[in-house]
């Protein structure tokens, strides 16, 4: 196998697997709760959401769910960046 096809396969292959990370991260912002702990005081000025019987902090929550959305877009940028190098390479020596 030429060298140039592993180069380009390994990128393609690197790029998907950035792309499947981003997307869990995303879906992981999307859903993600944290629950409310009194003994922790995080300066959330006691804002609970109560669902099912569950006690969720709300700014935690929110400060948890940015994170995750930083690291999915962290992660689609090597994806989207490994994607163009591979597409720039392939056209280069084709």
């Amino acid at each position: 196998m030429p060298a140039v096809t592993v180069a380009l396969s390994t990128l393609n292959l690197l790029s998907a697997v950035g792309a499947f990370v981003a997307a869990y991260f995303w879906y992981r912002s999307a859903t993600l709760r944290v629950l409310y702990d009194p003994t922790k005081d995080n300066g959330s000025a006691g804002i609970i959401i109560d669902e099912g019987g569950k006690h969720y902090d709300f700014f935690t929550t929110g400060v948890a769910r940015d994170a995750a959305s930083r690291k999915g877009a962290m992660f689609a940028a090597i994806a989207a960046l490994l994607q163009g190098i591979a597409l720039a390479y392939g056209g280069l020596v084709a």
